[in-house]
């Protein structure tokens, strides 16, 4: 069974799209751990230090240091699928809408 070539593309794309959005969703998922850390409190305790809270905030910040580097990979992939789909799909699951007179005829 062959498939073609436009339909595999546009499935390859939708799939870029989708992952692009989750990499977009990940950036803001990051900062749940340190929220959940700060809700500790900003100083510990001696207590809260032996029970190891510092060591986790310390990995919710390190958690989050590499943010920058993820939006630069998410912008990026934005610019291509613009160019390529040229349109800005930054939610997947909306399209250019294209009109009936706009429609390809084959």
């Amino acid at each position: 069974m062959i498939i073609p070539t436009r339909n595999l593309k546009s499935m390859v794309f939708e799939l870029v799209v989708w992952g692009n959005f989750a990499l977009f969703v990940s950036v803001f998922v990051k900062f749940l751990p340190l929220a959940v850390s700060y809700f500790h409190g900003i100083k510990f305790t001696p207590e809260e230090i032996e029970a190891g809270l510092l060591e986790k905030r310390l990995w919710a910040l390190d958690l989050v240091s590499d943010t920058f580097y993820v939006m630069v990979v998410w912008f990026l992939v934005s610019c291509f699928i613009q160019k390529n789909l040229g349109e800005a799909r930054i939610f997947p699951w909306r399209r250019k809408r294209i009109g009936i007179d706009e429609c390809p005829r084959e």
